[in-house]
């Protein structure tokens, strides 16, 4: 809004000073024959018109310099705004010097050679400059390189003297306008051959890549080059363009148009299902690998591009004067990287002062995507892949058991921001750890929340991002508050009772590193997996210490970040989400109070390491393990053996069976399970068979 109106006023400003000026100039012009009108058309003459529309694009230039400086969006291609009018100037301008000059005398030796020491002047002066700026300067010691630097400036100082004097000399009987003129001229020539030099840069070496500020953003090689992959795999493969190719809504440009010949082709814009393991070549962009990571698993070989590029935006919140001019010790490092950007769009040097890896690969701001190509597809084709012989894809195992199931209950106004763990009261209702929002609320499925405490902070009653939540038989909430590194207990209503732990690396038993899971046990006591500790700690209802188990690793009994657990509500058996090690654990009560490994079977899923692929899980009374897949959105259910019973749900955004990111899960007396869904910001009621 700021530029549209400088640039109303300027337009008023500029159309009043043109009036002005034909009021105030025809007696002046009229003497020097200049008039205002031609008599026979009224129309203003030559001369007039050029000195008002001069005037316009001199006004604008100066506008926009100002102008922009208060755009929000302070971007380089904005320059093409400011100078666009310049450019005009500088052309009227080099038009009048073309004009003015003497050509027919030009080819005399001696103005000839003038225009010949003015240009090796010019050179030699900016030479000069770089070598004043570059990371070895003239006179700064007595290595060798600093001493050749030394010598060089010295060089080129006595050349810079020498022609600006053989340019005084063969321009001794010129006037200082026509000295001027030559000395302006040939500075034109020479930018004017940088400009052409730029031009062929940005043509033929840069145009693949975000080094010229030129544009808003661009497709980098990436996507030309995963397609001469597919066309040769597809070639290889099928004789033609026959080959399944599927990719998302941030694949879809430019492929769209590149697989246009291709009939095979299937845009899953943001909803990946697991129907895509039947497509051999599935393109993705960075914000959708972790949905296909749960779908992929371990069957695609993965091949990463850029695929959009910006120039550098570094320059948001950068002051180059007190971050590096100011310093003398990064001023001259900084003005030559500066020099090295503007002259040859080299950004190491720039990259060094500011601590950054500007290779082309490691460009920032850009955006990636993968390309998955199926092992089975991958190793008939030997260039893209090194495996050796026929491979077999494994099924998802899951898929056999697919239950088609609807919500009895979805709840999707209680406000909810990212909700993770579920705990059902004996009651019936449901308290939820509301985690974006910093609060517990209690919920039934008739009356929506009928309960809420919480905000965010640190101390009695405050959370910082809660996760997990259990309810012991009396009613009391217990809430793992996770980034406040504690446990906190409630009574039923919601008033604070007691907290206990703080952060740390487990040098002692209360010392806790994000804790997400809790339960209660036959016994009372309260159970909380430490995730960044990898182990179980045990309490009291009261905070008292009783046990700890587990550490880092892979043997039974071990942890890998540990999220989920669940006491079973039928006997003395615990269950544990050991989500990187893609397992459940199982333990028993032993007589001396402690928990034993007694068992452990696999998950085919956690396969991202993402913060949001935390796993939960619950227990029913029918001796069912219910397990959340969370970036996979489906439930998993298993006998309390590990036998795989049923799975339900799938990713779908906007669908009322579907799941964008499951989170909690806690089962109830009836047979029904909740699901907590963190991306849609919903819980859902399922009444399993």
């Amino acid at each position: 809004p700021l530029y549209e109106y400088l640039a109303v006023i300027g337009t008023f400003i500029t159309g009043v000073f043109a009036l002005i000026w034909t009021a105030i100039k025809p007696k002046s012009d009229e003497r020097r024959g200049l008039l205002m009108e031609d008599p026979e058309s009224g129309l203003l003459t030559e001369a007039n018109s050029h000195r008002i529309a001069l005037a316009m694009l001199l006004f604008l230039s100066v506008l926009s310099m100002v102008a922009y400086q208060e755009v929000g969006e302070k971007m380089p291609w904005l320059t093409v705004h400011i100078s666009w009018s310049m450019w005009l100037v500088t052309g009227w301008l080099f038009g009048r010097l073309i004009e003015r000059f003497d050509w027919q005398a030009f080819w005399r030796s001696e103005r000839f050679a003038a225009l010949a020491s003015a240009l090796v002047a010019i050179i030699a002066f900016f030479r000069a400059i770089a070598l004043l700026v570059a990371p070895v300067r003239p006179f700064s010691g007595k290595e060798l390189t600093q001493l050749e630097v030394t010598g060089e400036f010295l060089l080129i100082l006595l050349l810079f003297a020498g022609t600006v004097f053989a340019f005084v000399k063969f321009t001794k009987a010129w006037a200082a306008v026509k000295r001027g003129q030559a000395v302006l001229l040939t500075l034109l020539l020479l930018l004017a051959g940088l400009t052409v030099r730029h031009a062929a840069m940005a043509s033929y070496r840069n145009y693949d890549q975000a080094n010229e500020y030129l544009v808003y953003a661009h497709a980098a090689r990436g996507p030309k080059d995963a397609l001469e992959q597919i066309e040769s795999i597809s070639l290889r493969v099928t004789g033609g363009k026959e080959l399944m190719v599927a990719y998302d809504n941030h694949a879809s440009y430019p492929y769209w148009w590149y697989l246009r010949e291709y009939p095979n082709r299937f845009e899953f814009f943001e909803n990946p299902t697991r129907e895509l393991r039947n497509y051999p070549i599935i393109l993705a962009g960075d914000s959708n690998y972790h949905l296909l990571d749960p779908i992929v698993q371990d069957d695609y070989t993965q091949f990463e591009y850029l695929r959009m590029i910006w120039p550098n935006q570094d320059y948001f919140d950068l002051s180059f004067y007190t971050n590096y001019l100011s310093n003398p010790e990064t001023r001259t490092p900084m003005l030559n990287a500066l020099l090295q950007v503007w002259l040859n769009r080299d950004f190491q040097a720039y990259g060094e002062v500011t601590g950054q890896n500007t290779s082309p690969r490691n460009w920032n701001p850009s955006q990636s995507f993968k390309m998955y190509v199926r092992n089975d597809i991958a190793a008939q084709v030997w260039q893209f892949g090194a495996l050796a012989g026929a491979v077999e894809i494994q099924p998802d195992p899951y898929t056999g058991g697919k239950l088609e199931i609807s919500p009895t209950y979805t709840l999707s106004d209680l406000g909810l921001n990212g909700p993770k763990g579920l705990a059902v009261a004996p009651d019936g209702s449901v308290y939820v750890a509301d985690t974006g929002n910093n609060r517990i609320i209690q919920i039934t499925a008739e009356e929506g929340v009928i309960n809420q405490w919480g905000t965010e902070g640190a101390g009695p009653g405050e959370f910082n991002q809660p996760w997990g939540v259990a309810v012991d038989q009396d009613g009391n909430v217990y809430v793992a508050d996770t980034w406040n590194h504690r446990i906190q207990k409630f009574s039923p209503s919601g008033e604070f009772l007691t907290a206990w732990g703080m952060y740390g690396q487990a040098e002692t038993p209360v010392q806790f590193w994000g804790p997400r899971g809790i339960s209660i046990d036959q016994q009372g006591n309260v159970l909380l997996t430490d995730t960044g500790n990898k182990r179980v700690v045990v309490f009291t209802p009261e905070g008292e210490f009783v046990d700890e188990f587990g550490s880092v690793g892979y043997l039974q009994g071990q942890f890998d970040e540990p999220v989920g657990i669940v006491a079973s509500p039928v006997d003395d058996t615990l269950y544990v989400a050991d989500t990187w090690n893609q397992r459940v654990q199982v333990f028993e009560y032993t007589d001396d109070g402690g928990y034993l490994a007694v068992n452990e079977w696999e998950i085919d899923g956690w396969y991202g390491q993402s913060l949001d692929n935390k796993p939960f899980l619950t227990a029913d009374n029918l001796n069912r393990v219910i397990i959340a897949d969370p970036e996979a959105a489906r439930i998993l259910v298993f006998a309390n053996d590990g036998t795989f019973l049923k799975t339900f749900g799938d990713y779908n955004e906007f669908g009322v069976s579907g799941f964008g990111l499951v989170a909690g899960v806690a089962a109830d007396d009836l047979g029904g399970v909740w699901v907590a869904d963190s991306f849609k910001n919903e819980l859902k009621y399922f009444v399993l068979p």
